[in-house]
This record gives structure tokens, C-alpha cells and sequence, in this order.
């Protein structure tokens, strides 16, 4: 079963969250990994306003290949990174 990830990056600093996204994008692309679509928030129509934010939606061929993404050493060396560049939100959703 794929799996999607929606993750949201409230940023904190735009030149550090460059850093981590570069550095990100070839370890998805080692591993495969689809970037659906990314996107900068508009408005909330329905529910509560959300910050200023940006999202992806990226789909992984199963959840052994997300965990494995997540759990690699090149990805947790990057992880200091994105957090002082971001606060992130990671969803995990099952592709229906």
C-alpha cells in the first residue's frame, strides 16, 4: 500500500530551510521518492485559520520504504537542520 506524507513547514529561516530542502530533495531522489505537488498557504475556507505556511505531499511505495527514509543516518544528520530552519508537521496517510 502507498503511503502519503503532507508535511507543513512553518519557516524560521528562509536561507537555512533552502539549505535543507536541497539537502533533502537528493536523498528523496536516491530513495524514490514522489513529490506530488508543493504548495504556499492561501486561506482556510472550513475549520481553523492556519499561520503562514508552506506544504508537500510526497508518496512512498510502502511504509518500509517511509520508514527507512526517516530513519536513515543521511536523513537524521539532516534533521538538526530543518529544525532550526523550520517547524515542520508530518502526516502519514495510507493512499486509499
Amino acid at each position: 500500500m502507498k503511503i502519503i506524507n503532507v508535511s507543513t513547514a512553518l519557516i524560521k529561516n528562509g536561507e537555512l530551510f533552502k539549505e535543507y530542502i536541497a539537502k533533502a530533495a537528493v536523498l528523496m531522489n536516491e530513495q524514490e521518492v514522489e513529490v506530488v505537488c508543493r504548495a504556499k498557504y492561501v486561506e482556510t475556507l472550513q475549520g481553523a485559520k492556519q499561520g503562514d505556511h508552506i506544504m508537500a505531499i510526497f508518496k512512498y511505495k510502502n511504509m518500509e520504504a517511509f520508514d527507512y527514509f526517516y530513519g536513515c543516518k543521511a536523513y537524521k544528520k539532516i534533521v538538526p537542520l530543518r529544525d532550526k530552519a523550520c517547524e515542520m508537521t508530518i502526516n502519514v496517510y495510507s493512499e486509499l
